[in-house]
Order: C-alpha cells, then structure tokens, then sequence
C-alpha cells in the first residue's frame, strides 16, 4: 500500500516541478501569444491529436467561457473537410508535444500551401517541423512523471495549465467583469450565483 502512495505521490510531485519550470519559460513570446489572440476578429481554431486534442477541448471551452470565440476540431475532421470553416481572421493554434506528429504536420503545410493563415503552435520541442512552419511557437518542454517518462502527464498538465494562464490574461486584457463572465454560465452552481447577483 506505501508503493502505491509513494508513487501517487511521485507523480504529483513531478507534474508540480512540471508546471514550476514552465513558470520560468515565460518571456515576450507570451505577451505576443496573448496580444495577438486579443485582437483576433474571427475564431480560435484549436486541434491536436490524442490527448493534445483532449487538452485543446479544455483550453477552447476555457476561452469560451470567457468571451472568445473558440472551437476545438480534431486534426483528422480537420484533414477530412472541415478546413472549409476557416476563415482568414482566424487564428489557429495546433498542439504537438513532439512537433512531428504526422497528421499535425500535414495540416500545417496543407494550410500553409492554400492560404496564408495565422499559425500558432504550442509544442515540446522548439525545432521541430511545427515550430518552423509556425509564425509563433510556445515550447512548453518538461519531463513526463512516471518510471519511463513516456506516459503524457506532466506535459498534458503543462500545456493545460499554460491554457488557463492565456486565458486569465486575455480576461483581464478585456476588463471581463463577473457579469459579463456569468452570462456565459446560466447553467449549474455559476449560473445560480449569477442569477442571485441579478
């Protein structure tokens, strides 16, 4: 039983160190992600494979909830048609902790051959062949937990914490008033608070 504590425990630990590095990482190319998704008059179009495309559903409801027209979209339905949602003021941000994740990669150049559309990657790796094709990169690169460090823990956690930090920023960035946030949550125990503040 002190095997699996001690391990649970581990686990933690390392995705806290996780999210202490990424506290370390963050320098203009953030205020730059942040500015630049402010001032976007179309949708935030976010995919990803696996558990990135998981991690991008958060982030989108994440930024809905504040205002800011998002969509999550799997890279494959994106491969298989609904590119034809893009519309130029969108900016679309592809999440790849390896940066060479196949079908990733030839959605990129697909958009980058048809249009010039505003790219953003976050990605593992600042090299790879996502970030090159990006016109703005956030590597977020940290060691998973676990004894292998190949299950995706500590970067799935990172790249989710690293959407609520863009979020909390853009809310401020637009003086979000509680208000105007709890219109967005006339449901469940937010949406009650609301309706009581009315």
């Amino acid at each position: 039983m002190n095997e699996i504590k001690n391990i649970i425990q581990s686990c933690i630990r390392q995705e806290i160190e996780a999210l202490k590095h990424l506290t370390k990482t963050i320098d203009e190319t953030d205020i730059l992600f942040v500015k630049t998704i402010a001032c976007c008059k179309g949708n935030i179009i976010i995919t990803g494979i696996g558990k990135s495309y998981a991690v991008g559903r958060k982030i989108a409801g994440t930024l809905s909830s504040i205002g800011m027209p998002a969509i999550s979209v799997s890279t494959t339905d994106m491969l298989h048609g609904n590119i034809g949602m893009l519309r130029k003021d969108d900016i679309l941000l592809l999440i790849s902790n390896s940066g060479e994740t196949k079908e990733i990669i030839e959605l990129a150049e697909h958009l980058q051959s048809i249009g010039n559309y505003t790219i953003f990657s976050i990605t593992g790796n600042s090299k790879s062949t996502l970030a090159k094709i990006s016109q703005l990169t956030k590597e977020i690169k940290v060691q998973e937990a676990g004894p292998f460090s190949i299950i995706p823990t500590s970067s799935t956690t990172a790249v989710m914490a690293y959407g609520d930090a863009l979020a909390v920023a853009l809310a401020h960035i637009n003086g979000l008033s509680p208000e105007e946030f709890g219109q967005h949550h006339p449901g469940g125990r937010i949406g009650k608070k609301f309706n009581k503040i009315q």
